[in-house]
């Protein structure tokens, strides 16, 4: 076995000997501990936005859904939003429903629709629906202020809440961020921003 030396530099430190001193170390931990930091709270973020716009997209498709099967069926349908419930055991965020040609919900045509957990449709002034939603609600079991949009066989769309005025709806997670729907009554076009 061969023996050997070990030489010492001018700094006391045997020459051939690898390694990291202590502040060193610390200083890297401390270092990658406050990019992580800040690297963590944007991913979040981002995560965050990508679910407000995926909930606002699906929206946007339940919306032109309904717009479709009302020219296909030429019947109206109406997309009944129940805002405020960022939680999915809070039971769906809106519904998608056939109306009778009096005015009242067809039978079994209700179609619950539920965003991804911890967004919600916000903005909804809490205003009286028209009786025929207040009674699709009691049906159900349900309770609270909605918003009602209707598609009619025209390719029109109307709000039927009584004093809705706005043309707009939000999508959430918790304020910020935000994705906005337009639509336009008489066209029934529907704009995310």
């Amino acid at each position: 076995m061969e023996s050997s030396s070990w030489r010492l530099d001018d700094s006391g430190r045997p020459v051939g000997e690898w390694g990291f001193t202590l502040p060193e170390v610390v200083i890297t931990i401390v270092v990658l501990g406050v990019l992580m930091g800040i690297a963590s709270s944007t991913w979040f973020s981002v995560i965050e936005s990508r679910a407000v716009d995926s909930a606002a997209n699906q929206l946007a498709s339940d919306l032109r859904l309904a717009h479709t099967r009302s020219t296909n069926q030429l019947a109206n349908w109406r997309v009944v939003l129940s805002p405020e419930k960022a939680k999915e055991s809070m039971g769906p965020d809106y519904y998608l429903v056939k109306m009778t040609s009096s005015g009242g919900v067809a039978a079994g045509t209700a179609i619950d629709r539920t965003l991804p957990d911890n967004t919600k449709v916000v903005g909804v002034p809490a205003l009286q629906d028209d009786a025929a939603v207040t009674t699709l609600y009691s049906t159900l079991g349900l309770s609270g202020p909605t918003r009602s949009l209707e598609f009619s066989p025209d390719g029109s769309m109307r709000n039927v809440t009584v004093g809705a005025g706005s043309n707009e709806i939000r999508v959430t997670v918790d304020g910020n961020p935000t994705t906005r729907l337009e639509f336009v009554d008489v066209t029934s076009r529907i704009k995310v921003d």
